[in-house]
């Protein structure tokens, strides 16, 4: 940890961690407040009360958001190439 003190002092606290989504292409992942937003539902595999059918609702709703999210996150990531080797 302390020969990568440097490299990652920049990130600590709200702004550092606001500083680190950005740079990850997250920054859309956070509130107003810098929170990570809640974007899908966390269900647990193990939870009695979790019907088959739910649980593959809750999966289906999961892989339907990554793809969106892979997919745009992918754009931007292409975009910043495009605009970095004109």
């Amino acid at each position: 940890m302390e020969l990568n003190k440097d490299d990652f002092n920049k990130y600590h606290e709200l702004s550092g961690f606001k500083l680190l989504m950005n740079r990850l292409l997250l920054d859309h992942c956070l509130d107003k407040h810098g929170k990570p937003k809640q974007l899908f539902d966390v269900v647990y595999y193990w939870d009695k009360k979790l019907t088959r059918e739910s649980y593959i609702e809750h999966i289906t709703k999961y892989l339907d958001f990554c793809e969106s999210f892979i997919e745009n996150r992918g754009k931007r990531i292409v975009e910043i190439l495009e605009s970095k080797i004109r």
